[in-house]
């Protein structure tokens, strides 16, 4: 399952073309019905294609509006651009970087020093134009017993009237099990998919109860490594609102290589919050995108 999840999911659409064209040589038009249905069910649940239809059904939301944004930046040093335009581009109130290299941190000092509020610890980094008040880590102890590299901060933020809880996570990957999948050593790579997965799922039940110790408004942002058809992100991340898909159209693909598209970086919002918007960002040179989500704190929930 994982293989496919990360694997790149629109071959199944390759023989589409000519079963469709098999349909009407034939002329067995009641063939084109199941077809149609077949792909899309291909594009929806199986390749995570979504309509935004919350967009419609929210109605007008009048609360303090705040843009959350979500960038792994690779480390930064393939970033084609500054920090100052990254965020003028991305308009963010709040940006949450992970695997934030020496370069961004740096960059992200100096903005520290024009009146922008900013954490940085082990390789993530918060931005951020409200007060950052408080800044917590779960004990990678949890985390390091269990064979994983997840990374989880929980940073308190002052919007005035409320408090935000906010997490910003990298979790582990699977990438040491795929790799030898695509080089065609099958035995290897699934054996270690099986082990890591167990990891993984750990690792996400760790951090899940990490975040169900806040209270308030709650949000979770980052790299989870982890495409919202995941059985993993489904037992541990699937009652929280998924920003993209719930307002997003499209793919929402975030992670780039080679032939490989996910999205595996979100925006979780809990109560209190609700979601006006999400979209992907542009390409800034890292092989992720940034995940946008425009939130509103719900007036009943502002003093």
């Amino acid at each position: 399952m994982t293989v496919l999840l990360f694997g790149p999911r629109w071959v199944l659409l390759v023989p589409v073309p000519v079963l469709g064209i098999a349909a009407l040589w034939f002329k067995r038009r009641l063939l084109l019905l199941p077809l149609v249905a077949a792909v899309l069910v291909a594009l929806g649940p199986i390749m995570g294609f979504t309509l935004g239809w919350g967009r419609f059904f929210g109605g007008e939301s009048t609360g303090m509006k705040i843009r959350v944004v979500t960038f792994n930046v690779a480390g930064a040093s393939r970033l084609n651009t500054s920090l100052p335009w990254i965020m003028e581009e991305t308009r963010a109130d709040i940006i949450a970087f992970q695997e934030c290299g020496s370069p961004l941190q740096t960059a992200v000092r100096e903005l520290h020093e024009i009146a922008w509020h900013t954490s940085i610890e082990d390789q993530m980094c918060l931005v951020s134009r409200y007060p950052i008040s408080n800044m917590r880590q779960l004990d990678r102890d949890n985390i390091r017993v269990a064979d994983g590299a997840g990374i989880v901060l929980t940073h308190t933020i002052d919007l005035g009237d409320r408090v935000l809880q906010l997490t910003n996570l990298h979790l582990d990957t699977p990438r040491k099990g795929l790799a030898p999948v695509r080089e065609g050593n099958l035995s290897e790579g699934f054996n270690t998919l099986r082990s890591k997965s167990v990891v993984r799922d750990i690792e996400s039940r760790q951090a899940r109860a990490w975040v169900e110790s806040d209270s308030g408004l709650i949000a979770v942002v980052g790299d989870f490594n982890l495409p919202v058809e995941s059985v993993i992100y489904r037992r541990h991340w699937g009652d929280m609102v998924n920003a993209y898909s719930l307002t997003g159209t499209g793919f929402g693909y975030t992670r780039y290589a080679g032939w490989i598209r996910a999205r595996i970086d979100h925006v979780l919002v809990g109560p209190g919050l609700s979601v006006q918007e999400a979209f992907v960002g542009p390409d800034f040179g890292s092989d992720h995108r940034p995940m946008i989500a425009d939130l509103v704190v719900d007036e009943q929930n502002q003093r």
